[in-house]
């Protein structure tokens, strides 16, 4: 019979290495910034589109507030002689429509709940009056010389078609959402396209 030979294995003990090399540790730091090169840009697009989103969700409960509104007002928009304001303790038209959202509404110094401020909006900008919304007739009722101007401007406003009501504090437009209810009794939000 075959004696197999013997193997023998020389075993060289190094101690413990657990140390990386300078170029493997330069690999994982070059690879680590190039997928956050990749991925940071839209990591941010994605926030800032989720941003949108609970604005235009806002905007939507705001608008559906304002349906109810109508329906216990027989069709008459809330009155409001200027833009609602925290620092100034004037809420109107948001007042009328808070019974609606069972949101209450912002204290002054304190940072204003959803539907009335939109995430993206900056607290930090000193024009901020604590609504990330303006209500659009408030400038018809201020200038209103007549008798019931509740019902002349709700009247007035019913005729015009797809008459916006509620819009971003901040809006330009042709950019940004908008809400609106039209003759039909439509409340909805939509993104404007146009100049």
């Amino acid at each position: 019979m075959c004696r197999p030979l013997p193997i023998r294995i020389k075993v060289i003990d190094r101690g413990f290495q657990s140390a990386f090399t300078l170029v493997e540790l330069i690999v994982v730091v070059v690879v680590i910034a190039v997928v956050l090169a990749i991925a940071l840009p839209s990591l941010a697009a994605s926030i800032k589109a989720s941003r949108a989103v609970r604005c235009r969700g806002n905007l939507h409960q705001l608008g559906t507030a304002l349906g109810l509104y109508f329906n216990d007002h027989k069709d008459l928009y809330p009155v409001a002689i200027r833009g609602a304001s925290v620092r100034d303790g004037y809420f109107e038209p948001f007042a009328a429509l808070s019974d609606n959202l069972s949101v209450p509404l912002p204290a002054a110094g304190s940072a204003s709940p959803a539907p009335y401020r939109c995430s993206a909006h900056s607290t930090d900008d000193p024009a901020f009056d604590g609504f990330s919304y303006v209500y659009r007739p408030w400038d018809l009722f201020a200038l209103w010389v007549g008798s019931d101007p509740q019902g002349s401007i709700s009247r007035v406003l019913h005729m015009t078609p797809q008459e916006w009501i509620l819009a971003e504090a901040d809006f330009k437009p042709g950019h940004g959402s908008r809400l609106g209810r039209r003759n039909d009794g439509h409340v909805g939000s939509w993104v404007s396209s146009g100049p």
